[in-house]
């Protein structure tokens, strides 16, 4: 495992996701006893999503097929395809 993408839990309330100056406040959720993760629902989040579908549409331009494997990468994967 990547002890570089594993950051300590330090009692924060929220992490800060920033995709190429892109930011949003997600909160910690407490997962285990000793395990909190930053949650992130991009569900009806359509600013956001349009921001990093066009990042990605650059990367995959020559892409034929888009793949998914969930509910909340539809979105994503549907307005890169346009």
């Amino acid at each position: 495992m990547n002890k570089d993408t594993i950051l300590p839990y330090t009692g924060q309330e929220y992490y800060e996701l920033n995709i190429q100056g892109f930011k949003r406040r997600l909160p910690m959720v407490q997962v285990s006893e000793d395990t909190w993760i930053a949650y992130f629902d991009s569900l009806g989040d359509r600013e956001f999503i349009v921001h990093c579908a066009n990042i990605l549409a650059d990367y995959l331009k020559d892409t034929d097929v888009l793949m998914t494997a969930e509910s909340k990468g539809i979105a994503l994967v549907h307005e890169v395809s346009l």
